[in-house]
């Protein structure tokens, strides 16, 4: 309404499916990938329990998201890894760390301004390119460079799956698709509940 008191009514709506056609914005893709079945996490029946027990400290999960990420950048891509805990960021980077000897940067909200923009330009660069970060990076940051976005996280929001989803969409020179990841989270009635919405999304924008 403010916006619309200064700049005057909005005149038309540009779809992310239009601005693809239109070539204003890079083509998604969308990968998804199964997570094995844990018969621990299907008796759990408090939703904290479950998030903490089959996305923050998964390792399975970990493992696949980690190494998904090793495969993207071994084609030359470079990767924003989508957390909505920070313990799962920390988890994220030591599993890293642990298994390929490789210190991967996380940015959260405690991230000082300074430092993010210093990450935001390395990774427009390309000089790092696998960055862990929490919400801070999920909106109103443009790395038009940035190839794939996986989203770690899981949920169920619209809005926000929307906001990942956009992230490596900006259409560049010699980048014609951006690469979504996200994963099939099976073994409990919430996360899989929270794996249909986030299908159901991509399924009514095309892209699967």
């Amino acid at each position: 309404m403010v916006l619309e008191g200064t700049l005057g009514p909005v005149i038309t709506k540009l779809s992310i499916e239009d601005a693809v056609e239109m070539r204003v914005l890079a083509k998604p893709k969308v990968r998804l990938i199964k997570v094995p079945h844990s018969e621990k996490l299907r008796k759990l029946r408090k939703y904290p329990d479950v998030y903490e027990e089959g996305i923050v400290h998964n390792r399975a999960r970990n493992r696949l998201i980690v190494r998904e990420a090793l495969t993207l950048v071994g084609k030359g891509y470079s990767v924003l890894i989508m957390v909505t805990n920070i313990d799962h960021g920390k988890e994220l980077a030591l599993l890293a760390d642990r298994l390929y000897n490789m210190g991967l940067t996380f940015v959260q909200g405690s991230t000082e301004n300074e430092v993010r923009t210093k990450i935001r330009a390395s990774m427009k660069d390309k000089v790092v390119r696998i960055v862990i970060a929490t919400a801070v990076f999920r909106e109103g940051v443009n790395i038009p460079s940035l190839n794939a976005v996986i989203n770690a996280g899981g949920g169920k929001s619209e809005t926000m799956v929307k906001q990942i989803s956009g992230r490596p969409l900006t259409l560049t020179e010699g980048k014609d698709e951006g690469i979504i990841v996200d994963f099939l989270d099976l073994s409990n009635n919430y996360l899989i509940r929270h794996t249909g919405e986030r299908i159901g999304f991509y399924s009514d924008m095309g892209w699967i």
